[in-house]
């Protein structure tokens, strides 16, 4: 309780020395970034991941035959895939962009890779990837703004101090107080400004853009993984016929006919061996 009266007693001390209407505009730009980090943060704990996620899911994916042949043949049922997906990816509520590019590729309805464009390119996990990024771009552009706040409220501070005070006054008190207002204000808005400025920008660094860089890196590290293991397929081998060949099978009451067919063509060749001999 004493640590909330102590946070409301500075507040309220920084908000006189800085105005209401400087007040006002630090703490909507504070609950701005504060709404802004909190999405971003909370859909990189759905989709982001730790370094080296991708190398791990390579070799489960080559620890498990079933998946392999899943992932070989494509064109799996929804339910199918997400039951075996459980293996390769046991937390449902974690790495939800690489569980549904993997998703992907096992309900891809051909086998071949270079009819299926947006799996070469990424282009749904991409876009998600974008929509991230996004929102770290937005803290960075509210951040960018408040020092042109800051730098407001210490041009108005300084003005007002030279200005505004009426140094006919004879009583100085009155006078240095007004100038110590009015050069708090000009000080103050300066110092929340680049302090805001500064952590949001070590936060965006060290938090959401990193995280962000991490997921797209293991992302095209585990596209490139996929593609290499398909690039491996075994060959296997073709046990029916093709469509277009028929296969003839004689019958019984048809040998005679046959034999008599090929005795035909013997004498036929036997005379014209003859002739052309003569």
């Amino acid at each position: 309780m004493d640590f909330l009266f102590h946070i409301f007693e500075t507040f309220s001390e920084i908000t006189s020395a800085i105005g209401w209407i400087f007040a006002l505009a630090f703490c909507v730009s504070l609950v701005i970034l504060a709404i802004l980090l909190a999405n971003s943060m909370q859909r990189l704990k759905k989709y982001g991941c730790k370094a080296g996620l991708a190398r791990e899911l390579k070799s489960r994916i080559l620890e498990s035959s079933k998946f392999l042949n899943m992932l070989y043949r494509g064109n799996v049922h929804a339910a199918e895939a997400g039951k075996e997906l459980m293996h390769i990816l046991p937390d449902k509520n974690k790495h939800l962009l690489f569980r549904e590019f993997l998703g992907r590729f096992l309900s891809r309805p051909v086998q071949n890779l270079e009819s299926q464009p947006s799996l070469q390119s990424l282009s749904d996990e991409f876009a998600i990837v974008s929509s991230i990024q996004r929102s770290v771009s937005a803290i960075r552009s509210v951040a960018a703004i408040l020092p042109a706040v800051g730098l407001c409220g210490t041009l108005m501070g300084m003005f007002r101090a030279f200005t505004g005070t009426d140094f006919n006054d004879p009583d100085m008190q009155n006078v240095m107080t007004e100038l110590m207002m009015d050069f708090g204000t000009a000080l103050w808005t300066t110092i929340l400004a680049v302090i805001i400025k500064v952590w949001a920008d070590i936060w965006c660094s060290f938090g959401p853009q990193r995280q962000v860089s991490i997921m797209t890196d293991e992302l095209v590290q585990l596209k490139y993984y996929v593609f290499d293991v398909l690039e491996q397929q075994p060959e296997q081998t073709q046990t029916t016929p093709p469509a277009d060949t028929v296969t003839v099978t004689p019958q019984p009451e048809d040998t005679g006919i046959v034999q008599k067919v090929e005795e035909q063509k013997t004498v036929d060749s036997k005379s014209k061996d003859s002739n052309e001999d003569k």
